[in-house]
């Protein structure tokens, strides 16, 4: 697969995802996003916006220019995806601190208290074979029919940064939902 995640986040700098294979895909996006559950958000396809333009202001740093119909010319997969970890030293520190359930301010710069809280009991559900919503990515081919200047193939989170951290902690592969441009006929 050509399409691979942004190093650009706090997320990013611990773990990545890597894609490996397509589980399904052009799956109704308009749908998707109306039954999507946003974490700790509910559902809106107004909450999927929102969290668009807040990736063009903190991650690629430039004003969007949104487009109604950018859905109609959307398609969304699932992908099996596997961790990539980025910082070993960091990840290991994170894992053992979530595994006592004691936070550590060595921790702060990338992962704060209240979001520590949250990967802690998102990872004793992910031991307990508990099954979690899939993270939600969006393409970089999206984001620059919205005026980003992105990899076609790069992708970014939306939803979910804290499920991938907890798997990643415990399992070696996620999968992931991902919208991204539908592929054009010629």
């Amino acid at each position: 697969m050509n399409c691979f995640q942004s190093i650009n986040g706090n997320t990013e700098t611990i773990v990545t995802v890597e894609p490996i294979s397509e589980l399904d895909s052009n799956l109704e996006v308009k749908k998707f996003i109306k039954e999507y559950k946003f974490s700790r958000l509910g559902f809106n396809k107004i909450i999927i916006k929102r969290l668009i333009q807040k990736l063009f202001k903190e991650k690629l740093e430039t004003k969007i220019k949104w487009n109604d119909d950018v859905w109609e010319k959307s398609s969304l997969s699932l992908l099996n995806c596997r961790f990539k970890v980025n910082n070993q030293n960091y990840f290991e520190q994170l894992k053992t601190a979530v595994q006592y359930n004691k936070y550590i301010e060595d921790l702060g710069h990338l992962v704060s208290k209240s979001r520590f809280k949250d990967i802690t009991k998102l990872f004793i559900k992910v031991s307990d074979n508990i099954q979690l919503d899939f993270p939600l990515f969006i393409s970089g081919n999206i984001l620059n029919k919205l005026g980003g200047k992105v990899n076609n193939y790069e992708l970014f989170i939306i939803d979910g940064s804290r499920r991938i951290l907890a798997t990643s902690l415990i399992k070696d592969n996620i999968n992931i939902w991902v919208i991204t441009l539908k592929l054009e006929n010629k």
